[in-house]
Parts: structure tokens; C-alpha cells; sequence
């Protein structure tokens, strides 16, 4: 069973985020949804580490990027932005993928099959 981490501030995002990633496969566990960087940083200090993290770029109390400043994040990084031009530049992490929101289900779909086919890989 994969373990994935959602770091969103909207509710209805992180939620609908969640439902599109149990429906496309059952044996995907959504550990936790978080809404803040300072929440974030406490999760990574007393969860194990998640197969695979959803994160928004900007979140209620800053940017993301603030996690990966406090914390080691070992997972592999999907990045979610509504805002299009954050996709283009440059974010300072290792991330697997980035995704517009509102994130469609065939987009979430290549990303986890991407994922899943690395992983059997290795």
C-alpha cells in the first residue's frame, strides 16, 4: 500500500485532491491532510515519511518551500499550483512533478501511473 501526504490550504482542493486519489486505486492510502507550513513541519517530525507528497506552492502561512527549509523531505515532491506561471519557474526541489489546479483526474492519472511504474522499477 502507498502512503501519500496532501500539503494544501483549501479545503475543497485537498479534498477533492484525496477523493481523485482513492478512486484511482484502492490500495493508496491519503495519510493526512495538511493546511500549513508550521503544520507540515510538525507532521515530518513524528510521522514516518510518506511513499509520495502532494504540496502546494503557497500555502496559508507562506510558501511551501518553508517545509523543505526545516525539514527533510526524502519522498519524491508532486507540486500543485493555481497559479500557471509558478509551473514555469524554477522551484529549489527535487520535485517529481508539478500539476495546475484545479488537478484533473487524466493528469493525476499519468502522474501516479508515472510513479507507480518507477517504483516496481526499482
Amino acid at each position: 500500500m502507498f502512503k501519500i501526504l496532501i500539503i494544501e490550504d483549501e479545503a475543497l482542493s485537498a479534498n477533492r485532491l484525496a477523493m481523485l486519489i482513492e478512486r484511482y486505486d484502492k490500495n493508496i492510502e491519503v495519510v493526512a491532510k495538511i493546511p500549513s507550513v508550521r503544520s507540515a513541519v510538525r507532521w515530518f517530525l513524528v510521522h514516518p515519511m510518506p511513499d509520495l507528497v502532494f504540496m502546494d506552492i503557497h500555502l496559508e502561512d507562506g510558501p511551501s518551500i518553508a517545509i523543505l527549509n526545516q525539514t527533510l523531505i526524502s519522498a519524491p515532491v508532486i507540486l500543485t499550483t493555481a497559479f500557471e506561471d509558478e509551473l514555469l519557474k524554477v522551484y529549489p526541489v527535487n520535485y517529481f512533478a508539478c500539476l495546475p489546479k484545479p488537478v484533473s483526474n487524466d493528469e493525476l492519472t499519468e502522474v501516479l501511473d508515472h510513479f507507480k511504474r518507477l517504483i516496481v522499477e526499482s
